[in-house]
């Protein structure tokens, strides 16, 4: 039985391609140790590039703080940003933000520690 070659051809921006390469071994791995899996499913790699980008205002409104707040946060690393004219800040680093700082108290940004309830 002669052996079938597909072509593929992949366009990734570099600052991607290390993201990329961990999602494809995940993805081989998770396949191959499930037996006769390869033959009978397609293996599906779901990379959405993110191009949506908030201004330090637009972030500031949406945490409902001021800008040099978010400032402070960029600059104490607790929120990666990166900069095309001034600083963006991309839709998914927002969302694993409010995942990471969901039950912290943020309130001293150099000492960051969980939530107490004040009753």
């Amino acid at each position: 039985m002669k052996e079938e070659f597909i072509k593929l051809e992949i366009n990734i921006p570099r600052t991607e391609i290390k993201d990329f390469i961990i999602d494809v071994a995940s993805s081989l791995n998770n396949t191959f140790k499930k037996p006769n899996i390869i033959e009978s499913q397609p293996i599906i790699l779901n990379k959405k590039i993110d191009t949506d980008l908030f201004t330090v205002s637009e972030v500031a409104r949406k945490l409902k703080v001021n800008t040099d707040y978010v400032y402070s946060l960029i600059k104490n690393g607790n929120l990666l940003a990166l900069k095309l004219g001034s600083l963006k800040i991309r839709s998914t680093e927002l969302e694993r933000f409010l995942k990471y700082a969901e039950g912290k108290d943020f309130t001293d940004l150099n000492n960051i520690k969980e939530l107490q309830s004040d009753k």
